[in-house]
């Protein structure tokens, strides 16, 4: 069986869904950047790792028991902000809810499935990504510019989160494991 690349990410509900993905178009069309329309609205819990495909069903098994007991909590979107010198994305403010749910997941795969990247060890800075990879120094001065100071909030209700999946050049929502604690 073939290696795969997953990640678990929250990905928000309609309309904010297509608000993102229409954010993601109109710097494509203003700016010719367009990495970021390869995955939908997300904020990651865990980024990509290579897992073989066999493997799959086990682990969606298993998360779908680590994700039952977790409440629904809302989060809050607060305007634009940006990882210099090439990503802009859209800042989710401070949740507790969200900051327990990432630590978990990352322990809970470690122990559990013997995942763990180093990177996953860095402060998590919860945010929605708009544009990156192909994004250079120039063209980001004059996106951050453009859309610094553009007002954008909402907020939505976190339900569960995503097991997304590499295919064909794209990510997408693979598997959903909703929250069913205080239901």
């Amino acid at each position: 069986m073939q290696e795969r690349l997953y990640f678990f990410a929250v990905v928000p509900p309609e309309p904010l869904y297509s608000e993102v993905r229409a954010m993601k178009e109109e710097i494509r069309d203003l700016f010719g950047c367009s990495w970021a329309l390869r995955s939908p609205a997300h904020i990651t819990l865990y980024m990509p790792f290579r897992m073989n495909e066999s493997e799959e069903a086990q682990l969606v098994a298993s998360i779908r028991r680590f994700a039952a007991p977790f409440e629904r909590f809302r989060l809050y979107i607060d305007g634009f902000d940006c990882f210099r010198p090439r990503v802009l994305f859209l800042h989710v403010e401070p949740s507790g809810a969200l900051q327990g749910l990432q630590a978990s997941l990352c322990a809970y795969l470690k122990e559990a499935h013997g995942i763990h990247d180093r990177r996953m060890e860095r402060p998590f800075h919860p945010h929605m990504t708009l544009a990156h990879r192909d994004v250079s120094p120039a063209q980001f001065e004059e996106m951050w510019a453009y859309y610094k100071d553009k007002p954008f909030s909402a907020s939505f209700e976190v339900k569960g989160f995503y097991l997304l999946k590499h295919e064909h050049k794209q990510w997408k929502e693979h598997v959903f494991f909703p929250f069913s604690g205080g239901n």
